[in-house]
């Protein structure tokens, strides 16, 4: 007997038993981890799109060496507990011979060695703020070469870049065992452009992008029938195509609103005699109901942008007026990507309408805003970007609960906006 919320819903910590295996997304993860051609393999995408259920389909556990990324964190402390997952104990500083005086950045490192004769203890001194240093020092205290960094755009914008550098120089760090690999890192982050680690360092040719969007409609329809024996239910058509559609091609999103839905028809748990979930309008329900939740955090992050550069006219910013813009727009351009060419003349005829002096926005200030400095501000103020430059010629909501409140509150947030 499963319970409604072992069914679906998101996991954080296990799959839910209506996970959909995707094939193309799920062979080119398997393919990259097994030929190890590349330094980095990225996995990458919206939020909540099955990025780590994808990682724990095709990493068993324990072959793995996971940090997750946090504001704050330095590479060091990264390094730090990196060598603690390995066994290694990293002690205080090594002192200069003679002086006293402790080596910058330098520590003891011990650790143990196993082989035929018996367990060796080791000590070693290593840089943490050198990353071939401490790549040195984990060559010799684990077996394990592959490193998961998940929730890499929660690190600070300068520590990702140095994280970056660091993945190259791991490579470069010779391996005494020849029969080793050397180290891969599976990075997994919330952004939509394939070369966004590339562009931190010299990686070019050393990293593997797999996007996990979009989910197509016929791939979340496979949710409801994974799922649905589990509870002994079955679907009407009419209802699942209402909450794929509110899930605007977002997974985890179609598992909350799956639960919501079911649990509103009392299905708790396994059903002892078959049981059919065809009222529509507990997707509506149940729709509303999550939006309700999430309307507050959107028109909050909303306005985060908002503040992104000095004040231009009327008082507000030029994100501002861009924002103002954009939720002016058609329901289908939001949802699908606003074209900025469209966008800025949109923008330009607000900032007109309430102040005919003020200079209009050029080409170039636009673009530097809504294709570099918004993502900046939002990773440094939020963590996790909700509208970001597609790479090609839109800006796009990443987020599926705010295409959702969106879509069902956009007059409201507007006007709190």
């Amino acid at each position: 007997m499963a319970k409604s919320y072992e069914v679906f819903g998101i996991q954080n910590r296990r799959n839910p038993l209506s996970l959909v295996k995707r094939g193309a997304v799920d062979a080119q993860l398997e393919r990259a981890l097994e030929q190890r051609r590349m330094t980095v393999i990225v996995l990458h995408g919206s939020s909540k799109q099955g990025k780590s259920s994808v990682l724990r389909n095709n990493l068993r556990k324990g072959s793995f060496l996971q940090i997750s990324g946090g504001k704050g964190l330095s590479p060091e402390s990264v390094f730090r507990d990196l060598l603690n997952q390995c066994g290694a104990v990293v002690g205080g500083g090594v002192k200069t011979s003679g002086s006293g005086e402790l080596k910058a950045n330098l520590a003891v490192v011990s650790f143990k060695l196993g082989g035929s004769a018996g367990v060796e203890h080791k000590e070693i001194a290593a840089d943490l703020a050198n990353p071939a240093s401490v790549a040195r020092v984990l060559n010799q205290c684990t077996k394990l070469r592959t490193i998961v960094i998940e929730n890499f755009h929660f690190f600070d914008a300068d520590v990702q870049v140095q994280l970056a550098q660091a993945m190259r120089t791991f490579e470069d760090v010779p391996n005494d065992d020849a029969d080793d690999d050397g180290f891969q890192f599976v990075v997994l982050g919330t952004w939509n452009s394939e070369d966004y680690l590339q562009s931190m360092a010299n990686l070019a040719g050393r990293v593997q992008s797999i996007s996990v969007d979009p989910w197509l409609d016929s791939d979340l329809e496979a949710v409801f029938d994974a799922g649905a024996p589990h509870l002994n239910v079955r679907f009407g058509g009419r209802l699942k195509k209402s909450l794929i559609t509110y899930a605007h091609g977002n997974v985890g999103l179609l598992q909350e609103l799956i639960l919501a839905t079911i649990e509103k028809h009392r299905v708790l748990e396994t059903a002892a005699t078959p049981v059919t979930i065809e009222n529509y309008s507990l997707a509506d329900q149940a729709a509303h109901e999550i939006m309700g939740k999430e309307s507050d955090s959107v028109l909050k992050h909303l306005r985060v942008i908002s503040d992104c550069g000095a004040n231009y006219a009327g008082g507000k910013t030029r994100s501002h007026w861009i924002l103002k813009a954009f939720l002016s727009g058609e329901q289908a351009t939001i949802e699908d990507g606003y074209p900025l060419e469209r966008l800025l003349e949109e923008t330009n005829a607000l900032v007109r309408a309430i102040d005919k002096k003020v200079e209009l926005l050029s080409p170039q200030a636009f673009n530097l805003l809504v294709k570099r400095q918004w993502l900046e501000y939002q990773l440094d103020k939020i963590t996790s970007p909700l509208i970001v430059f597609d790479g090609k010629k839109s800006l796009v909501i990443l987020d599926g609960w705010a295409k959702l409140v969106l879509k069902l509150n956009r007059r409201k947030i507007a006007q709190g906006f």
